[in-house]
C-alpha cells in the first residue's frame, strides 16, 4: 500500500490521508500537527518532557476548549499561549501526569502569531494556527 502525501512547502503543510504534518524543506522531517477537522477542541498531550504536536489550528475570534492530557506521572507540565510581541495571552494551570484538563483559550486574532508553551519547561514549545 502507498501513502500519497502533498506539500505546500510555502506552509510548511503536509497532507496525507493520515492527517496533517507540519514539514521543513530543510529536512527537518515530518512532525504531526493537528487535524484542522474541530478548531473549536483541539487536543494536546506530554510525553517525555514534550509536547506530542508541534502545532494546533483554532479558529480566528472563538475561544476554545484545549483538552490537554500530561501524561508524564509525576511531572508538571501546562499550557500557555503567548503572542509574537511576548504578551502571555492564556495561562492554563499546572498539572502533574498523569492527568487531563480542559482549558477555556480565549478568542486568538486572525493574523497575528502565537506560540504554546509550558511554563515549566521552556524547551516545549509549538505554533498555533488562527484560521480565518
Amino acid at each position: 500500500a502507498y501513502e500519497i502525501l502533498t506539500c505546500d512547502w510555502s506552509s510548511d503543510v503536509c497532507s496525507s490521508d493520515l492527517g496533517l504534518f507540519s514539514a521543513s524543506a530543510k529536512g527537518g522531517g515530518a512532525v504531526p500537527s493537528a487535524p484542522p477537522a474541530d478548531l473549536g477542541h483541539p487536543t494536546l498531550s506530554a510525553k517525555g518532557v514534550k509536547y506530542d504536536l508541534a502545532k494546533f489550528a483554532v479558529k480566528a475570534g472563538e475561544a476554545v476548549e484545549l483538552t490537554f492530557h500530561n501524561e508524564d506521572v509525576g511531572v508538571p507540565h501546562n499550557v500557555a499561549i503567548v503572542a509574537s510581541d511576548g504578551t502571555k495571552v492564556f495561562s492554563g494551570e499546572k498539572i502533574a501526569g498523569d492527568a487531563t484538563v480542559t482549558y477555556e483559550i480565549p478568542a486568538l486574532k486572525e493574523g497575528a502569531k502565537y506560540t504554546f508553551i509550558c511554563e515549566v519547561h521552556a524547551n516545549m514549545k509549538g505554533e498555533v494556527d488562527v484560521l480565518p
